[in-house]
């Protein structure tokens, strides 16, 4: 399924960072840019490469999340079951939220999912909901993890 270069850019890479925080804020990582920008272009760049291959419909979803794992295992030296659960939730979360925004587009502007998918400009509009959410997500499970240590330090 190939995908064009501009929304690659516009939503592609943004939505690889979003996957990148949440995944962190999953481990119990401290959301820094220096950490979450290197991680989701290679990520993106990665699924960019993938998307140009002949694959099967939702086999990019299942790599994009191994790759996911391996990065957080490799360069945030995160244990390789946790990297892939985390990795495992972030992908479930991103599918989830891309259902609930697309199905709510198609029933409001009446487009069928190809009018959808062939309107690029709608498209990378109709995909930054779940990328804003999942930051949101992942903002919120940071501001708890750092809520839940700060108490343990005043224990």
């Amino acid at each position: 399924m190939e995908l064009p270069i501009l929304q690659w850019l516009l939503q592609g890479i943004p939505e690889c960072l979003a996957n990148i925080t949440l995944a962190l804020a999953l481990v119990g990582e401290k959301l820094e840019i220096r950490k979450i920008a290197p991680l989701g272009i290679i990520q993106a760049v990665f699924l960019y490469a993938v998307r140009l291959l002949p694959l099967t419909f939702g086999v990019h979803s299942i790599l994009s999340m191994f790759a996911l794992a391996l990065l957080l295992h490799f360069f945030i030296k995160v244990r390789f079951s946790r990297s892939l659960l985390s990795a495992l939730i972030v992908v479930i979360t991103l599918a989830a939220a891309e259902t609930v925004v697309f199905s709510l587009i198609l029933y409001l502007t009446g487009l069928s999912y190809e009018q959808l998918a062939g309107n690029v400009f709608v498209y990378i509009v109709g995909g930054w909901p779940q990328i804003i959410l999942l930051l949101l997500l992942a903002l919120l499970i940071d501001k708890w993890q750092r809520r839940r240590r700060n108490l343990g330090k005043d224990v």
